[in-house]
């Protein structure tokens, strides 16, 4: 980028990093191209060098132009003083006059009047009371500097910059649990995919063995057209795929003979599902036939409840109320994507509104707010679908607690959501344009990773009061007992990869990680909700102090607890302020990854050539050897290397369980003996159906099996550990 010095400034401004080091520690430049299609992507002309220099001209006028910065996040646990800072413009050794309100969430207002001097970068620092709570503020401030007035507003909020943490919920010194992947369980009433009802099944099971939580994959909204079924790319990360409700636990069901004879036969595509020759999920005639029951449902609700006064209809329009401008267009994004396609404007598919005629791209605009107005019952039906969902999560979480589960539900939240989707609709503004999220090369996957989804710019974030984050976690946090944030180094920094180029070609852009961590702390304490980071693979240094200070979990996986010399770690040295598991989504299950089955399915996708497969396949088995090694060691396996696949599972939680980790997780896959994995990282859902595989066996089955209770006898021994050890 030398060539390129104005080129270099901007992008500094703007938070694009000079380069980075990778796995192996050699160094990556930025290249001057794509420094460019990032400053572009955030709305900046960098083209030329003059254009450039005019675009840093506008990135600083505005800061030099305000009397305060937008937002001020302040950490009550910081060393540093809590102050507002006020921008003079006067002579520092000048007097300024000044007078600050602030107002509190509750509408109440305080007033601070006072004289001052501007420090040497030429700020007026202000005290804050400190009896002031943690809370979200709003500041209007007044500076006279020579006879001038000046004014000013901010978004103060302050935090106690410490998440809740796992200890101060456990009864006993470790914790455990069982994760799951929701869509793969087949339940009692196998309808084509897990729900929700499936879920309480888990929470009772482990309830009653003294597991403190259940863990999901993020069941945010998805499409469920053209294999759009990544959960980790949803059309919405502010609410929840209906894929995921219990039908049997809508109360229209229960009390509705009708609706009861209705769910029995199914509507929709005819056909039982399991006529389904098709080894994968069948999402699109899963959808279908649910969505056909919903809409039966909800014309039932219309009927029965909002027709008259019922606490049903209560509870559903302060639902609506709560939720309010989120919701409305979330509603009404699928409401207007329904009527296209039902009229013929549109070819089915996913929702994407940048396929719409152009009067219906602007969310808050005249014809969007017409349609709304003309088709209450279009909207209200998505409204209905997020109510049951909220309504059903939030039973399952209490459900959880009352059954002595110390932390109960825990869900995840990716990192960021589809292009053309309703949160990119809502907020146009806050995303880039023609970059996506993704990851660079490393042993992993060779080629990088892209992950198809639109960062969020962090300029526009701030500036709003971050409250695209706070909306976002309010949503997420509020019906869980602990919250895993996917990729939790993407709140420090993401990697952007123009959309047609390779992604070595990326770049890393900084984000304002104290904000953004403060303010997960403030909402993690206000929701009683613990919060993990998944903080794998290629982490800086930094970045696990932060999350240690934040009172936020790292993710331990076995698999890659390693010392330099590749060897596995002893138990004792597994990392203790974490969430362990023997595995995580992007890996087979462990009978899998024992057998290299992912090794050998990109060898038959043509991925791997079979020197490459071997290779890898002869890694595998010295490393399956050296962990039988270990774990004999450690005495967690009956007899010496080689044993059993039974064995060697059982083996591998006895050393979890040992381990000083607050938590330990379960896989479900793993309990069930499963093969397949769910992902291969960094290949195309065109290649292989990610997302898709269901569990070979049923969840009561798998629950009732030896390996299971053997397992839960390992558990047991950690679950009795007295707390304060």
């Amino acid at each position: 980028m030398a060539p390129r010095p104005a080129l270099q400034r901007l992008a500094d401004a703007l938070g694009i990093l000079p380069g980075y080091h990778d796995i192996a520690g050699a160094y990556h430049a930025t290249p001057a191209s794509t420094a460019e299609r990032l400053v572009l992507a955030m709305g900046f002309d960098a083209s030329t060098e003059d254009a450039a220099a005019e675009s840093l001209e506008r990135v600083q006028a505005d800061e030099h132009i305000r009397l305060l910065a937008p937002v001020c996040v302040l950490n009550r646990t910081a060393a540093m003083p809590r102050q507002l800072l006020l921008r003079s413009r006067a002579n520092p050794s000048a007097t300024c006059l000044w007078t600050v309100t602030i107002r509190s969430e509750q509408k109440e207002t305080i007033t601070l009047r006072g004289t001052g001097l501007a420090d040497a970068s030429g700020m007026v620092p202000v005290s804050i009371p400190p009896e002031l709570p943690d809370g979200y503020y709003d500041v209007e401030a007044s500076l006279v500097e020579g006879g001038v007035e000046r004014l000013g507003r901010q978004h103060l909020i302050l935090s106690p910059g410490l998440c809740l943490s796992a200890a101060e919920r456990l009864s006993q010194a470790g914790g455990w649990g069982v994760w799951a992947n929701l869509y793969s369980v087949l339940g009692s009433r196998d309808r084509g995919a897990g729900d929700l009802g499936d879920v309480h099944t888990l929470v009772e099971w482990a309830a009653s063995r003294g597991g403190a939580f259940v863990g999901l994959n993020p069941l945010h909204a998805l499409s469920y057209q053209d294999g759009q079924v990544c959960p980790y790319a949803p059309i919405s990360r502010f609410y929840r795929s209906f894929l995921y409700l219990d039908l049997d636990a809508i109360l229209e069901v229960q009390a509705s003979p009708e609706a009861r004879a209705l769910l029995s036969h199914g509507v929709g595509p005819p056909g039982p599902i399991e006529e389904n020759p098709s080894p994968w999920i069948d999402y699109p005639r899963v959808a279908a036939r649910k969505l056909g029951v919903l809409r039966a449902l909800y014309d039932n609700f219309c009927a029965s409840h909002l027709a008259g006064d019922t606490s049903r209809r209560r509870a559903y329009e302060a639902y609506v109320r709560q939720e309010g401008r989120p919701l409305q267009d979330f509603a009404t994004f699928l409401a207007i994507h329904d009527w296209l396609v039902e009229t013929g404007r549109l070819h089915a598919g996913p929702p994407d509104w940048r396929f719409w005629p152009a009067a219906f791209h602007d969310a808050a605009g005249e014809a969007v707010t017409s349609f709304r107005d003309a088709n209450p019952r279009r909207v209200g039906f998505h409204s209905y679908v997020q109510f049951e969902l909220h309504r059903q999560l939030s039973e399952l979480q209490r459900s959880a607690r009352e059954q002595g589960m110390s932390l109960g539900v825990y869900h995840d939240l990716a990192l960021g959501s589809a292009p053309g989707g309703s949160d990119e609709w809502m907020a146009p503004a806050s995303f880039a344009r023609d970059v996506e999220l993704g990851a660079p090369p490393d042993p992993f996957a060779a080629e990088g990773q892209r992950w198809g989804v639109p960062p969020l710019i962090p300029a526009p974030l701030a500036a709003s009061g971050y409250r695209f984050w706070i909306e976002l976690l309010r949503r997420n946090l509020y019906v869980a007992g602990m919250l895993r944030v996917d990729h939790v180094l993407g709140l420090f920094r993401q990697f952007w990869v123009p959309r047609d180029r390779p992604c070595a070609e990326g770049a890393y852009v900084r984000f304002p990680a104290d904000d953004l961590l403060n303010i997960l702390a403030l909402e993690s304490r206000r929701s009683g909700t613990v919060i993990v980071g998944e903080d794998l693979g290629t982490v800086p240094p930094e970045v696990r102090p932060a999350l240690r200070r934040c009172g936020i979990l790292s993710s331990g996986v076995l698999w890659f607890e390693r010392y330099p010399d590749g060897s596995f770690k002893r138990a004792c040295d597994l990392p203790g302020e974490a969430l362990c598991t023997a595995t995580t989504h992007d890996l087979p299950p462990w009978r899998g990854l024992l057998e290299g089955r992912e090794v050998r399915l990109r060898h038959q996708l043509g991925l791997l050539s079979d020197a490459e497969r071997d290779a890898q396949l002869k890694q595998r088995a010295m490393e399956r050897w050296q962990l039988e090694a270990r774990l004999f060691d450690e005495g967690c396996l009956p007899h010496s290397p080689p044993v059993s696949d039974e064995e060697l599972l059982t083996g591998v939680y006895a050393f979890l369980a040992r381990s000083p980790a607050q938590l330990v997780g379960i896989g479900l896959d793993d309990l069930g003996g499963e093969t397949e994995p769910v992902n291969l990282p960094g290949v195309s859902s065109r290649v292989f159906a990610n997302w898709s595989r269901p569990m070979d066996r049923p969840l009561t089955e798998v629950l009732r099996s030896e390996v299971v209770a053997r397992v839960m006898d390992q558990l047991a021994r950690r679950s009795a550990r007295p707390a304060g050890r």
